[in-house]
């Protein structure tokens, strides 16, 4: 399904990737209270994650250099995480998730805190026109003031808390720019020799095109209750055999966030769905309308739109996308280096 990032995040320009611990991605991301609302998308509920067992909201959990850390910050970087993996995996399995999660939101926070410290150390401001053009620019994503601050509500910020979000991300951003400014641009050459090196990076599988309509279910649901949504989900599967159209009746009944696109999610290759909804996606023929698929989600009806064949793609269609990997590559070293620097000289100390 198409990703909505649901997190605080500035996405700078290459050498933040460190800081949020993800694999594959070459978009590097620091979380932080932007992101959230720029993507305009719904947050978690602070009931939603649970604090570590007999620690409160503003004990230390640790500090750096004398900068506490306290479970509550630990609990909000939990929720950006959360936010995402919650996209990516089962239900019943987001709470195995948590001891983890809670480790790497600690790792973000003192990765930030000690490049917070260094930056305000070297003297690095900002002119408040760059905070106000900043903050301009999430703002203008919602259709009036009074989403915008209805979104901040939610999350439980403040004009004055989202500006200091940004001051601190940006004055890290100003300081990594200066520690990567002298590393040397990928060529072109060498841009040829990782894709002649690396085939299968560049092959994509068989791809199917699908939208859909999810009727929802809980566990905690009555069999009689799911039993209803199936035959609410029968009864929508009957009207669009009939000639009802599949992209309205999404629209109109689906509880995936894609009915405000006909229910569509685009392009994906094998691997990228839970199997069930995977399997009857890629024996359909294009146009045709599944039987009910029954996911952890909930009831499906999935129409194929495109079918594409396995493929590679030529390498004119990725120079950019592999130039701005190299170069994240090199500037990723350059900023774990410095960071295990600052973490040597620091003192850092984990509370009881």
């Amino acid at each position: 399904m198409k990703k909505r990032i649901i997190c605080f995040v500035i996405i700078f320009a290459g050498f933040l990737s460190l800081l949020s611990c993800r694999e594959n991605r070459d978009e590097p991301v620091l979380n932080t209270h932007e992101s959230a609302i720029k993507k305009n998308a719904d947050s978690l509920h602070p009931s939603d994650i649970s604090a570590l067992p007999g620690k409160k909201e503003d004990s230390m959990v640790a500090s750096v250099n004398d900068t506490v850390i306290t479970q509550l910050e630990i609990d909000k970087e939990v929720q950006i995480l959360m936010r995402e993996y919650k996209e990516k995996v089962a239900p019943n399995q987001i709470e195995q998730l948590k001891p983890m999660l809670q480790k790497q939101a600690l790792d973000n926070l003192i990765n930030k805190t000690l490049l917070l410290q260094k930056a305000e150390n070297e003297g690095i401001e900002l002119a408040e026109k760059v905070i106000d053009d900043k903050y301009k620019e999430i703002a203008k994503v919602f259709p009036d003031s009074e989403a915008f601050d209805k979104k901040l509500v939610s999350m439980g910020l403040t004009e004055e808390l989202l500006r200091q979000d940004i001051r601190q991300n940006l004055k890290i951003e100003t300081l990594l720019e200066t520690i990567t400014a002298s590393l040397e641009k990928t060529t072109d050459e060498a841009v040829e020799t990782f894709y002649a090196k690396n085939p299968e990076k560049f092959q994509t599988g068989e791809q199917v095109r699908t939208s859909h309509i999810l009727i929802s279910t809980k566990p905690e649901e009555s069999e009689d209750v799911r039993a209803q949504k199936r035959l609410n989900i029968a009864k929508l599967k009957g009207e669009i055999t009939n000639g009802a159209n599949f992209a309205e009746a999404a629209s109109n009944h689906s509880d995936c966030p894609s009915k405000s696109n006909g229910g569509d999610l685009g392009f994906f290759e094998k691997g990228k769905m839970v199997p069930a909804f995977e399997e009857a996606a890629f024996q359909l023929k294009v146009g045709e309308v599944s039987d009910i698929v029954e996911t952890q989600f909930g009831y499906h009806l999935i129409m194929v739109t495109e079918h594409k064949d396995k493929n590679t793609i030529p390498l004119e269609e990725l120079k950019d996308k592999i130039k701005t990997h190299l170069d994240n590559q090199k500037k990723g070293k350059v900023v774990n280096d410095y960071l295990n620097k600052l973490r040597s000289s620091a003192t850092i100390k984990r509370g009881e």
